[in-house]
């Protein structure tokens, strides 16, 4: 198992860099988060995996809005391939191995007995379409919400779109927080089906309202650079 070494002073360049980064590379992403999140506690986001850059984006969302102590659960090829994401909290989980799949829920567990700490899960396992449906999401969780009962569970969405610019607009929404009932009351089995459900619902929502062009109550998290198409526009209206 890798384990996380955070480190406060690349955190700080590493968002520099990961800011021009999404502003090279899309035109603008759109946040909305529920108000009735509270930072404070220790919470779980749970998000669907769709693309390279779902973990880029919760670090920003994290840096620029949630100001949490967040770490990342990711496969360990990936961690190894990436090992720098281990001085920004991430740290890896083996699925075909049961003793280092253990290592890596007990250790979720010891963080987020932490305050205002966070985990982010993409428990899809791996990078599917946005649009594939059933989203087929792995049982962890159910473990983590047995071993923390009070602990804020939020789901997250996440969408790519091309839209009126030549680069693509990303939007991340997150939900309420689900009812801390689910811990009690529910077994493993039910709690990963209620949390996949309540995930599902929240993507095809949000699906249709970019398709609809009625997304509301979202606000921009950072807007790219100019792009040739706006040049273009400026242009002929000055012609």
């Amino acid at each position: 198992m890798i384990t996380p070494a955070k480190n406060a002073r690349f955190e700080a360049l590493f968002e520099l860099y990961n800011r021009r980064l999404l502003r090279r590379f899309f035109h603008k992403i759109h946040v909305r988060s529920s108000l009735a999140i509270d930072p404070l506690r220790p919470t779980v986001y749970v998000a669907n995996h769709c693309s390279w850059w779902d973990g880029l984006l919760a670090f920003q969302v994290n840096r620029g809005l949630l100001l949490q102590d967040a770490h990342v659960m990711m496969s360990e090829e990936g961690l190894r391939r990436f090992r720098f994401f281990r001085r920004l909290g991430a740290f890896s989980i083996h699925p075909d191995s049961l003793r280092e799949t253990r290592q890596a829920l007990e250790l979720s567990v010891r963080l987020l007995s932490r305050p205002r700490t966070s985990l982010w899960l993409f428990p899809q396992g791996k990078i599917r379409h946005q649009d594939i449906r059933p989203l087929d999401c792995r049982p962890g969780i159910g473990f983590l919400l047995d071993r923390l009962p009070e602990v804020q569970t939020v789901s997250v969405s996440l969408y790519y779109s091309f839209l009126e610019d030549q680069r693509p607009e990303a939007f991340v929404c997150l939900g309420d927080p689900l009812p801390n009932w689910i811990s009690n009351k529910l077994s493993r089995a039910d709690k990963l089906a209620f949390i996949e459900e309540n995930l599902t619902r929240q993507l095809n929502e949000l699906r249709s309202g970019v398709i609809q062009g009625e997304a509301a109550g979202y606000t921009s998290l950072l807007t790219g650079r100019a792009s040739t198409s706006e040049r273009f526009v400026r242009f002929f209206r000055r012609a």
